[in-house]
């Protein structure tokens, strides 16, 4: 009986070491743009009213809830009008942008970044940036990291402030 019993019990942990084995390994959460963001210095403010997001126009209405806005400061000056969207979706609705923006460009349309920005310790970043004064007095800066896009409207000279944020948000591993 004894011999029985312990026969089931090493098949039982087997069984238990293989399930847990089995299982996916966790992956990383993503870190939050308003979190990260008051870690970094930054002030929140709600968003203004009067401005306008590409992204309010690529999402469907049950999405308009999830699309999140902001204001960045940082030390007193304005950064940025942020905003996002977390969505599996987000991949295709980044190569939707892309293909529409391009249909929107004025003649006056500058400094063109289309890249994908691939660094060690780093979740990849796709990335559209162009100033239009058609379109806005901002520069105008689009990025996809994981299932989350950003749109940022970036006052004049603050892009490596708001860059080095986003490398923030795309670090996968410990500073």
């Amino acid at each position: 009986m004894l011999q029985k019993f312990n026969v089931a019990l090493l098949f039982l942990s087997i069984l238990i070491v293989g399930c847990t084995n089995a299982l996916p390994p966790k992956q990383k959460e993503i870190p939050d743009l308003l979190a990260v963001s008051k870690a970094n210095g930054f002030e929140l403010l709600p968003e203004s009213s009067g401005e306008k997001s590409f992204l309010e126009f690529l999402v469907n209405e049950e999405e308009k809830t999830a699309l999140r806005s902001v204001i960045l400061l940082h030390e007193s000056e304005r950064v940025a009008a942020v905003y996002f969207l977390k969505s599996g979706d987000s991949p295709s609705k980044f190569l939707f942008l892309k293909e529409q923006a391009f249909d929107l460009f004025s003649s006056r349309m500058t400094n063109l970044v289309d890249d994908r920005i691939e660094r060690e310790g780093y979740l990849p970043m796709d990335i559209l940036a162009f100033t239009d004064p058609v379109l806005g007095e901002s520069r105008f800066f689009f990025a996809l990291v994981h299932d989350t896009l950003y749109e940022f409207h970036v006052a004049e000279g603050k892009e490596n402030t708001l860059q080095g944020l986003l490398l923030e948000i795309a670090r996968t591993t410990s500073p």
